[in-house]
C-alpha cells in the first residue's frame, strides 16, 4: 500500500503476518543507498493475490534495479 503522512515523502508498506510491517522509503541526498538492490518474494499462494507468477526486475523512480519473485 502506499504511505505518505503531511508533507512528507510517499512510501510504500506492507504488513505482514505477525504484525511484522515492512516499509520502503525512497532515498534522498542525506540518506544515500548507493549500488543496493533489494530482491524480495512473496507467496501468494492461496491468496486474492492478482500478481502472477514469476520473476521480474523492476525499476523505481530513481532507476534503482529491485528483483521481484512472486510464488
Amino acid at each position: 500500500m502506499r504511505e505518505e503522512h503531511g508533507e512528507g515523502p510517499r512510501r510504500h508498506a506492507a504488513e505482514l503476518p505477525e504484525g511484522v510491517v515492512l516499509r520502503i522509503h525512497p532515498a534522498i541526498a542525506e540518506r544515500a543507498t548507493g549500488v543496493v538492490r533489494p530482491g524480495f518474494t512473496v507467496d501468494a499462494r492461496g491468496t486474492e493475490s492478482t500478481l502472477e507468477p514469476g520473476r521480474r526486475v523492476l525499476t523505481d523512480s530513481d532507476g534503482r534495479k529491485i528483483d521481484s519473485d512472486v510464488l
